[in-house]
């Protein structure tokens, strides 16, 4: 738990999760980590270094497994 979030931390990357009002936020600490994914996806809300998913939005689990996997990998730009 890291700022009362669920947090995977392997060596220097990290990801995150948090259940917000509307929305379930993926937290990557890095825009570096969701830049090809707000292209391919411009129609799911995203912020600096997290992305944003409502009920109606379809899970591109693939495009976020590969989100989650740059950010453990490149925690730094």
């Amino acid at each position: 738990m890291k700022y009362n979030m669920p947090t995977y931390r392997p060596g220097d990357g990290r990801v995150a999760i948090a259940n917000q009002k509307s929305y379930v936020s993926l937290y990557t600490c890095g825009y570096h980590h969701i830049a090809k994914f707000k292209e391919k996806h411009p129609e799911i809300n995203t912020g600096k270094g997290c992305i944003n998913f409502t009920e109606k939005d379809e899970l591109p689990l693939n495009d976020i497994g590969l989100v989650v996997q740059h950010a453990i990998e490149h925690p730094k730009p």
